[in-house]
């Protein structure tokens, strides 16, 4: 579909000018400004804040992908029929489109970034080149689909960051070149940020649920830990707790906050404990999580065998069934 390639900033570039606008900030007291301890949907921008070719990176609130520094991105565009402002998107379950605003922080968001190129003529162009992309697609009777495989190489589908990826690259015939990392452009030298809004509400539930999430990794990695298989239910049996519900719970009757390192602590000594209570017959029931998420044997033997077994003797390349 398109095909640009140049040289983005190297790190020592992105480094300096982050820095540099780092110190800015904290001298003018920016963070004052933008770091609004309401939440996002009493802090919801003017339109005249935006202008075509602007970009919003967005993290939400959610189970997936929640270690990522933000999940989405939104490239505010102008319809030329209607000269109004609009967000363009694409979704797994929508493809390319245009949509109005006012605004697009809806319930569920925990942080939004956004951010304005400092070539302000290439920012509008781009905008432009995709909404002219849009445009033809849509009268061809075709559409433009979410790259599930988040293939950044080949454009015939879009990820949300590759929309953006794809309308700077069009729009300055190739030379405008991202990374792949959507996080790394909040730290790109060729953009400013304008606005960020966070809800102060939510940043204790995202530290806790990175913390749950880094823990049951490295249970299941490391400690063979599978989700129970349960016989058929009775009427009477209460429904599994979710595992990721339940350690919310047993993190949240510690009410003061607590640093990152003392939230994994607290989770393994749990464990510890509930291990115990578990492996006593007599306390048995009254587990909390090894009743329905604990070491599966099986699994364990199967990556013991898997140690001990002997070598491919053709293991010279990474894929050695591949050589014959």
């Amino acid at each position: 579909m398109f095909s640009c390639t140049t040289t983005p900033p190297s790190p020592l570039e992105v480094e300096a000018e982050f820095h540099r606008l780092k110190t800015t900030m904290i001298e003018n007291r920016r963070e004052a400004d933008y770091l609004a301890e309401t939440t996002i949907e009493e802090n919801t921008p003017a339109l005249s804040d935006f202008r075509a070719g602007d970009v919003i990176l967005i993290r939400k609130i959610s189970d997936l992908s929640f270690r990522l520094p933000f999940q989405h991105a939104v490239l505010i565009v102008k319809d030329p029929d209607s000269k109004s402002l609009q967000m363009m998107e694409v979704y797994s379950d929508k493809p390319l489109s245009m949509s109005p605003l006012p605004s697009p922080f809806e319930t569920g968001l925990s942080r939004a970034l956004h951010l304005r190129a400092k070539d302000g003529g290439l920012a509008e162009k781009a905008a432009t080149k995709m909404v002219e992309l849009l445009k033809a697609k849509t009268s061809a009777g075709e559409s433009v689909v979410f790259d599930e495989e988040l293939d950044y190489r080949d454009h015939k589908k879009l990820s949300s960051f590759e929309m953006i990826q794809v309308a700077f690259e069009i729009g300055s015939d190739g030379k405008f070149k991202f990374t792949d990392k959507m996080s790394e452009l909040e730290l790109d030298p060729r953009f400013k940020t304008i606005q960020e809004w966070r809800d102060q509400t939510q940043i204790r539930l995202i530290r806790q649920k990175e913390a749950i999430q880094n823990q049951i990794e490295i249970w299941t990695e490391g400690l063979s830990y599978r989700p129970v298989k349960t016989k058929k239910k009775s009427r009477n049996q209460p429904p599994t707790p979710e595992i990721q519900d339940l350690l919310i719970q047993v993190l949240n009757e510690n009410p003061r906050p607590i640093p990152y390192a003392e939230l994994i602590s607290s989770l393994e000594k749990f464990r510890i404990d509930d291990l115990a209570v578990y492996e006593n017959r007599e306390t048995r029931p009254q587990s909390r999580i090894h009743l329905y998420f604990r070491a599966d044997p099986e699994v364990a033997r199967l990556k013991d065998r898997q140690k001990t077994a002997p070598k491919d003797p053709r293991a010279g390349t990474k894929y050695p069934a591949l050589e014959n």
